[in-house]
């Protein structure tokens, strides 16, 4: 009698369907908490606060890192300008995202992540040598029209728009978040992982103290958003990241 094998087949299956959405569940509420962030915190460049504690908050983590793995400066120094550069680009790639997220519903932004996979499977063939194949090749297509039609919007006044610097701006952040991974990843494949996190991590604190630096209305925020409301922003990002740990590992 198989029926009690079928029945704990029935119940692995759903078990990992559960684990399977728990990831995009997660997203779908870092997206709309940062969507909150963008519309309710600052009237004042509501983007240069939240770029700034966003890249500010892995700064916290370094001295964690460092004592977690290998020493970090025992990396190649290639190796560590390589990892500076990915957070840095990481980085970019966030801010891209909010500008996008600050013009469009989350609806529109959020599925245009869809493109990294693309990114990464055409990076695989130019860096990596991969082979072509027909059935990737497909659905690549099919993730690149369905982006390209969320894109589109059919107003009665106007008619059909295309929404162009959101489009870009999330084919943008793609791309460079594939980048980044892909470096990320070639670095750490035989290195400490520690040690590499802390050195990504630098790179987002170093974008962070640009902006700090050389943007004036994003530092005007940042401090206007700490003296008023530095308690609901710190804790909504730390809620963000932890969210996003989890929806990572899982």
């Amino acid at each position: 009698n198989d029926r009690p094998v079928r029945q704990v087949g029935d119940l692995l299956s759903m078990h990992w369907f559960f684990i399977a959405i728990i990831s995009p569940f997660l997203s779908s509420i870092i997206h709309h908490t940062d969507k909150f962030l963008l519309s309710k915190i600052s009237k004042e460049s509501t983007v240069g606060s939240l770029i700034i504690f966003s890249t500010l908050f892995p700064v916290v983590a370094l001295p964690v890192l460092f004592i977690a793995g290998r020493q970090p400066f025992e990396l190649l120094s290639n190796d560590i300008s390589l990892l500076i550069f990915a957070g840095l680009i990481s980085a970019l790639a966030l801010l891209m995202y909010f500008f996008a997220l600050e013009r469009e519903e989350t609806s529109l932004v959020a599925p245009m992540f869809q493109l990294m996979p693309v990114f990464g499977y055409f990076l695989g063939i130019i860096v990596l040598n991969e082979y072509i194949d027909a059935g990737r090749v497909i659905a690549c297509v099919v993730v690149i029209l369905g982006a390209t039609f969320l894109s589109f919007e059919v107003e009665e006044e106007k008619g059909i728009r295309f929404k162009a610097k959101p489009m870009l701006l999330m084919v943008g952040a793609s791309l460079l978040l594939t980048i980044s991974d892909v470096i990320f990843k070639k670095v750490t494949l035989d290195g400490d992982y520690a040690a590499s996190l802390f050195w990504n991590f630098v790179g987002y604190g170093l974008f962070a103290a640009l902006l700090v630096i050389f943007v004036a209305r994003f530092r005007r925020s940042f401090v206007s958003t700490i003296r008023t409301q530095s308690r609901k922003v710190v804790s909504l990002n730390l809620f963000n990241e932890l969210l996003q740990t989890v929806a990572t590992t899982t």
